[in-house]
C-alpha cells in the first residue's frame, strides 16, 4: 500500500513540474523591447520604451500595465513608476509604448533593469506577464 501511495505522489509531483516548465516555455519569445530617445546632461528629454508583441500577438490595452524604473547614476526619471491607468503607457500599433521623461545628470552609458507587468493577446488567449525584467541601455550625452 505504501509503494502505491509513493508512486502516486511522485507522479503528481512530476505533473506539476511538467506543467510549470510548459508555462515558462510558453512565455519565452512573446515580446521584445526597443528603447529610443536622447538624453543630454542638464536637459529634460524623453526615452520611449516600446514593448513589441511577437507575431500573432497584440498589446492588451485593457490590462493595467505597470513599469517600475530603477535608480540611475546618469539620469533622473520624473516618475519612478509608470502606469497605463495614468496614461504613462499607451497602446500604439498593437504594441505598448511607455514615455519616460528624464534629465541627464552625468554623461555616459548605463544599463538599467526595469520591472514591467503587462499582457499580450493572440486570437485564442491572453498571456499575463508579471514582473518581467526589461533591460534599458541608456546613453547620456
Amino acid at each position: 500500500m505504501k509503494n502505491w501511495f509513493l508512486a502516486l505522489l511522485l507522479a503528481c509531483a512530476a505533473y506539476v513540474v511538467s506543467v510549470t516548465a510548459s508555462a515558462q516555455l510558453k512565455e519565452t519569445g512573446l515580446y521584445s523591447t526597443k528603447l529610443t530617445g536622447e538624453v543630454v546632461v542638464g536637459k529634460e528629454g524623453n526615452l520611449e520604451l516600446r514593448i513589441l508583441p511577437a507575431k500573432g500577438y497584440k498589446w492588451n490595452k485593457d490590462y493595467p500595465a505597470k513599469i517600475t524604473l530603477p535608480d540611475s547614476k546618469l539620469v533622473q526619471f520624473k516618475k519612478s513608476v509608470l502606469k497605463a491607468r495614468d496614461g504613462d503607457i499607451k497602446s500604439e500599433k498593437a504594441s505598448g509604448l511607455a514615455t519616460m521623461t528624464c534629465t541627464g545628470t552625468a554623461p555616459g552609458t548605463e544599463t538599467l533593469t526595469a520591472e514591467a507587468s503587462f499582457s499580450v493577446c493572440s486570437e485564442e488567449t491572453c498571456q499575463v506577464l508579471r514582473k518581467r525584467k526589461v533591460s534599458l541601455s541608456v546613453v547620456v550625452k
